[in-house]
């Protein structure tokens, strides 16, 4: 696998040679090559395991616009509320009283007496207002000062709960498989298209991409390591550059193959 990777980066003409690879063997390529995309997630989870600041402002402007409402306070630990209240940021949902959960996303809920946090239907932590120093709250109070005590209540029971971090590790691979697959399926499409007068069954096409279109995950890696997620368009150039270099190199021989 390695071999291939580092042959489809630095000579992707040659990458025309593992066109008859198995298809189990691509298809794990497939799923091996987004790895490389969680490592700023692993890299930043190592030196602040806790929730980062931009997700921490984005927490707050959710709390703000949404979850500061009249008649609910908490009072010696426990809550009362005449309305139920809710917002979203990112892939997370904060709950005021009972409602019904979305199962698509992490659920902090704000229960009589503790803060519940779900996951898919499934209870997997929770902190009393006691533990979290929410013994008084009034939610009535949208200063911002007051805001940034609710939400760094919220952050406490985040850093506390490990299985988040695997939660935003899975969620930094799945949108990398995503996006890596879209780039094969849109690219061996495009070559389809584009390249007629290559004699090649679509199927080796959607292979080939499949190498071809590693160096769209090792770019984008590099842009988010040196934090320029700005230029990820850049990617998406180098995408159809090896593409284009690839096609190029092929040459049909009389018998009707290619080298």
């Amino acid at each position: 696998m390695f071999k291939r990777m580092t042959t489809s980066l630095t000579r992707p003409p040659l990458a025309v040679f593992f066109m008859k690879d198995s298809w189990v063997r691509v298809i794990l390529y497939l799923f091996m090559i987004p790895l490389w995309i969680t490592i700023p997630t692993l890299i930043n989870l190592s030196i602040n395991p806790g929730m980062n600041v931009s997700r921490y402002e984005n927490m707050i402007k959710a709390i703000s616009s949404h979850l500061m409402v009249e008649d609910a306070v908490i009072e010696a630990g426990v809550l009362s509320y005449e309305t139920a209240a809710k917002t979203t940021f990112e892939y997370f949902t904060i709950y005021l009283g009972e409602q019904t959960l979305t199962r698509e996303t992490l659920n902090f809920v704000f229960k009589e007496d503790r803060i519940i946090l779900h996951a898919s239907g499934i209870e997997i932590g929770y902190r009393t207002y006691e533990s979290l120093g929410l013994l008084e709250f009034d939610f009535s109070n949208k200063e911002e000062a007051n805001v940034r005590v609710l939400a760094s209540a919220i952050k406490q029971m985040y850093d506390a709960q490990r299985n988040i971090h695997a939660m935003d590790i899975f969620l930094a691979y799945f949108l990398g498989l995503f996006d890596y697959v879209m780039i094969v399926l849109f690219m061996s499409f495009l070559m389809m298209v584009f390249t007629s007068s290559v004699q090649l069954p679509y199927m080796y096409r959607l292979k080939l991409s499949v190498y071809l279109s590693t160096i769209y995950i090792i770019s984008y890696l590099i842009f988010i390591l040196f934090k320029l997620p700005g230029l990820d368009f850049i990617s998406i150039g180098l995408v159809s550059f090896y593409h284009i270099w690839a096609y190029r190199s092929m040459k049909v021989i009389p018998n009707g193959g290619m080298v």
